[in-house]
């Protein structure tokens, strides 16, 4: 299994996972995209329905628009991983060690920080809408603090008993036991191929 994890948690434990986006910043005007290199964009329909297909990186992003809504869906096929996936599991994983483990793995705390650091730089690069890193940076924190207010919610004992069956221990434990190095390869991984951070395949 890699440093970087992508699974799904209950919402009281991965509360930012409920607050996803397909993508940061504002949203995409995929006509602007059209001719830009690496950038495929499809469209179907006219008038009041489209779908708009983008494709970049081995990300595929859908739009429908019907009567002006918008709603997107993003997947990565790339086989590296979907950034934002990763991204807020290392948000929430931050959080909750700082809740439930801060003085037995504090080392794991700041890999998480550093990793989530790197994907910020990412996520700038390479949303398919301009997004600052000081952007990206204060997204993160809106999301970090909205966890933190789930664990704070908690009494002393609940937190107890949400922290012993808190569902990403094993794999904060298997962290732990990594080497930087190992930790740092499976990040490299994910990032290596620049396309758009998605959050999908989240698993």
């Amino acid at each position: 299994m890699k440093a970087v994890f992508a699974v799904t948690l209950p919402s009281l434990i991965f509360s930012v996972h409920a607050m996803h986006a397909e993508q940061l910043g504002a949203p995409i005007d995929a006509d602007s995209l059209r001719g830009t290199p690496g950038v495929e964009v499809e469209s179907t329909g006219d008038g009041d329905a489209r779908i708009i297909t983008i494709r970049k990186g081995g990300v595929e992003i859908r739009q429908e628009i019907v009567n002006g809504e918008i709603q997107s869906f993003g997947i990565d096929n790339s086989g590296e991983g979907a950034v934002l996936c990763a991204w807020e599991m290392n948000i929430s994983m931050s959080v909750a060690v700082d809740a439930c483990y801060a003085s037995k793995f504090a080392g794991v705390r700041q890999n998480l920080n550093s990793q989530i650091s790197q994907i910020n730089d990412f996520i700038s690069k390479n949303n398919l809408t301009p997004i600052s890193r000081a952007e990206v940076e204060a997204v993160e924190k809106v999301h970090a603090g909205k966890a933190r207010a789930e664990w704070a919610r908690y009494s002393r004992k609940q937190l107890r008993e949400a922290c012993s069956h808190y569902p990403l221990l094993p794999l904060v434990q298997q962290m732990s036991g990594m080497k930087q190095t190992d930790k740092q390869e499976a990040l490299d991984r994910l990032l290596r191929t620049p396309r758009p951070p998605v959050m999908n395949p989240c698993l």
